[in-house]
């Protein structure tokens, strides 16, 4: 599965880069996004050995940078700061989480930055009562996505939901999503 997803994602990236319509890129790119969600994912779980969890913090850490590396051929320059604590938790948790994840990445660096230039967070920590925060930011011009069917912001909030997140958003000096949830194990 983890070969397979790498193929699309390689003919996708063929695609994009012989693409000139910026609406078609933008479309292949959140594709893309998608795809490297999934791959990373899977790619954890075989390495791992474990079916059913993964590790959240090295699961975020690998598909950001990922995400970045694919988003940032256009001369982009996005600084990257990950800061999480391991947290093992259940896969379709984690695929749910990554996804959201994804989409926040993928619509920072296409709406957030004019100049091509800022910086991404993503922290993720334990809270109270067994809860855990994950956290994404971006020091942007505080986009604000399009709430229409399909768009990346419902699908966001659908993403949350199924995570068994809440999810709270703050558009100031940047846009800010924190998601708070129980973390889920088989």
């Amino acid at each position: 599965m983890k070969n397979s997803l790498q193929v699309i994602a390689s003919f996708i990236s063929l695609q994009r880069r012989e693409t000139e319509s910026p609406a078609a890129r933008d479309e292949l790119d959140v594709i893309a996004g998608r795809i490297e969600a999934l791959r990373v994912v899977y790619a954890k779980l075989y390495l791992a050995d474990r079916h059913g969890e993964t590790d959240l913090c090295a699961y975020l850490r690998d598909l950001c940078a990922s995400l970045l590396r694919f988003q940032l051929a256009d001369g982009k320059a996005i600084k990257l700061d990950v800061q999480c604590e391991a947290m093992s938790i259940d896969l379709d948790q984690a695929v749910a989480l990554g996804l959201f994840t994804t989409e926040f990445v993928v619509n920072s660096v296409k709406h957030a930055f004019p100049d091509g230039r800022g910086a991404l967070t993503v922290r993720l920590d334990s809270g109270e009562g067994g809860r855990a925060r994950l956290l994404l930011a971006d020091s942007g011009r505080g986009h604000i996505f399009p709430r229409t069917i399909g768009s990346g912001l419902g699908l966001m909030e659908q993403l949350a939901v199924q995570a068994g997140a809440r999810l709270n958003w703050q558009r100031d000096g940047g846009t800010r999503a924190e998601l708070l949830f129980v973390p889920a194990r088989s």
